[in-house]
Protein backbone atom coordinates (compact mmCIF):
# COMPACT_ATOMS: atom_id res chain seq x y z
CA UNK A 1 0.00 0.00 0.00
CA UNK A 2 1.36 3.40 -0.92
CA UNK A 3 0.44 7.03 -1.79
CA UNK A 4 1.59 9.48 -4.03
CA UNK A 5 1.22 13.33 -3.94
CA UNK A 6 -0.38 14.44 -7.05
CA UNK A 7 1.50 17.87 -8.48
CA UNK A 8 1.88 16.59 -11.80
CA UNK A 9 0.45 14.19 -14.95
CA UNK A 10 3.80 12.67 -14.15
CA UNK A 11 2.86 11.26 -10.90
CA UNK A 12 -0.54 10.80 -11.62
CA UNK A 13 0.90 7.88 -13.98
CA UNK A 14 2.88 6.45 -11.10
CA UNK A 15 -0.21 6.67 -8.85
CA UNK A 16 -1.61 4.62 -11.68
CA UNK A 17 0.43 1.62 -11.17
CA UNK A 18 -1.65 1.29 -7.50
CA UNK A 19 -1.76 3.87 -5.29
CA UNK A 20 -4.38 3.55 -2.75
CA UNK A 21 -4.38 7.09 -1.84
CA UNK A 22 -3.52 10.61 -3.69
CA UNK A 23 -3.02 13.63 -1.70
CA UNK A 24 -3.34 16.63 -2.96
CA UNK A 25 -1.84 20.13 -1.33
CA UNK A 26 -3.60 22.74 -2.45
CA UNK A 27 -1.56 25.38 -1.10
CA UNK A 28 1.49 24.28 -2.65
CA UNK A 29 -0.38 23.84 -6.01
CA UNK A 30 -0.91 27.37 -6.09
CA UNK A 31 2.69 28.11 -5.14
CA UNK A 32 3.92 26.15 -7.49
CA UNK A 33 1.64 26.98 -10.44
CA UNK A 34 0.26 24.07 -10.92
CA UNK A 35 -3.27 22.86 -12.56
CA UNK A 36 -6.41 23.54 -11.25
CA UNK A 37 -7.53 20.47 -8.57
CA UNK A 38 -10.49 19.45 -10.99
CA UNK A 39 -8.03 19.36 -13.91
CA UNK A 40 -6.33 16.66 -11.47
CA UNK A 41 -9.49 15.30 -10.79
CA UNK A 42 -10.15 14.80 -14.88
CA UNK A 43 -6.55 12.96 -15.21
CA UNK A 44 -7.63 10.78 -12.33
CA UNK A 45 -10.92 10.04 -13.81
CA UNK A 46 -9.63 9.68 -17.60
CA UNK A 47 -6.79 7.51 -16.17
CA UNK A 48 -8.99 5.39 -14.46
CA UNK A 49 -6.82 5.64 -11.12
CA UNK A 50 -9.14 4.31 -7.64
CA UNK A 51 -7.07 5.99 -5.47
CA UNK A 52 -8.76 7.91 -2.60
CA UNK A 53 -8.63 11.96 -2.84
CA UNK A 54 -7.05 13.28 0.49
CA UNK A 55 -7.25 17.32 0.26
CA UNK A 56 -4.50 19.13 2.29
CA UNK A 57 -2.89 22.45 2.51
CA UNK A 58 -6.07 24.54 2.27
CA UNK A 59 -5.65 27.77 2.59
CA UNK A 60 -8.61 29.65 1.43
CA UNK A 61 -12.22 29.40 0.75
CA UNK A 62 -11.46 28.97 -2.69
CA UNK A 63 -9.64 25.70 -2.01
CA UNK A 64 -12.76 24.66 0.24
CA UNK A 65 -14.93 24.89 -3.10
CA UNK A 66 -11.97 23.23 -5.36
CA UNK A 67 -12.06 19.92 -2.74
CA UNK A 68 -15.55 20.21 -3.11
CA UNK A 69 -15.78 20.09 -7.00
CA UNK A 70 -12.95 17.03 -7.03
CA UNK A 71 -15.59 15.27 -4.65
CA UNK A 72 -12.20 14.62 -2.44
CA UNK A 73 -12.55 11.94 -0.24
CA UNK A 74 -10.83 13.43 2.86
CA UNK A 75 -9.69 16.70 3.19
CA UNK A 76 -7.71 18.63 6.15
CA UNK A 77 -9.40 21.90 6.61
CA UNK A 78 -7.60 23.65 9.77
CA UNK A 79 -9.79 25.42 12.68
CA UNK A 80 -9.49 29.26 12.16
Amino acid sequence: MYYVTLFSVAQGLIAKAGAIFTSLFLGRLDNIGAPESNQLRDFSDNYGLQAEIIAASIRSLRHVESIAKVCANTALIPGS
